[in-house]
C-alpha cells in the first residue's frame, strides 16, 4: 500500500530470557501472527484494530499517522528480564518519530521500539537513541530487544545480530496506555 508503514508484528514476550538462554528457559507470554486480526496466539490478550488499522496477508498494516492496535492491559513487563521481538517493513522512509510497539507514556519512562526522525532505532524512553540506523525500506526485518536483569544489560538485535548494548536493564512505567 503506497504511503503506508507495514508492520508484521510477531510480538513475542518472554520472562527470564537472556540472549544466550535456551528456549526452554523462556516463557512465551504473547504472540501475534496477525493471521486472525490482533488475536493473541498464546494468551487471551487480544487487541482491537483502531483508526483504519487492518490485517492484510498476515501483516498488520498501519498508515504511519494514527492507526494502532489497542489492548486492555500492558503486554510488556515493566521490570525484570524479558524480550520483545517483531518483524517490520516500511514501504517508504519516514522522517518522523515512529513507534512500532509502545505502551506507557513518554517521560514515564514509557516502553516502545521505534525510530527517530534521523531514521535511527529508539528503544524506550531510557534509550532514545541507540545510534543504529534503520535498514533499507521495502524489505522485511527482524527487531528484538532483550532485557537481562541478572546481567543488568539490554541488547538490541537487528536481523539476528546484536547491534547495540545498554549497560542497564530497562524498566518502564506501569502508567499510561496499553
Amino acid at each position: 500500500m503506497p504511503g503506508t508503514t507495514m508492520l508484521s508484528l510477531s510480538l513475542s514476550l518472554a520472562l527470564g530470557m537472556s540472549a544466550i538462554a535456551p528456549a526452554s528457559a523462556a516463557t512465551l507470554l504473547h504472540s501475534y501472527s496477525f493471521d486472525n486480526g490482533a488475536s493473541d496466539g498464546v494468551a487471551d490478550a487480544d487487541g482491537t484494530l483502531l483508526n483504519g488499522a487492518v490485517v492484510v496477508d498476515s501483516a498488520l498494516v498501519l498508515d504511519g499517522v494514527d492507526d494502532f492496535v489497542q489492548f486492555d492491559s500492558h503486554l510488556v513487563p515493566t521490570s525484570g528480564s524479558y524480550a520483545v521481538s517483531l518483524f517490520f517493513k516500511q514501504d517508504r522512509a519516514q522522517t518522523i518519530h515512529v513507534e512500532y510497539i509502545s505502551q506507557g507514556q513518554s517521560g514515564g519512562p514509557g516502553f516502545y521500539l521505534g525510530q527517530d526522525p534521523a531514521r535511527r532505532f529508539r528503544a524506550t524512553d531510557s534509550w532514545v537513541s541507540t545510534g543504529v540506523a534503520l535498514p533499507a525500506v521495502g524489505e522485511w526485518h527482524h527487531l528484538a530487544l532483550n532485557v537481562d536483569a541478572a546481567a543488568n544489560q539490554s541488547t538490541l538485535y537487528l536481523d539476528g545480530s546484536a547491534v547495540a548494548n545498554l549497560a542497564f536493564a530497562i524498566a518502564t512505567t506501569s502508567n499510561g496506555t496499553h
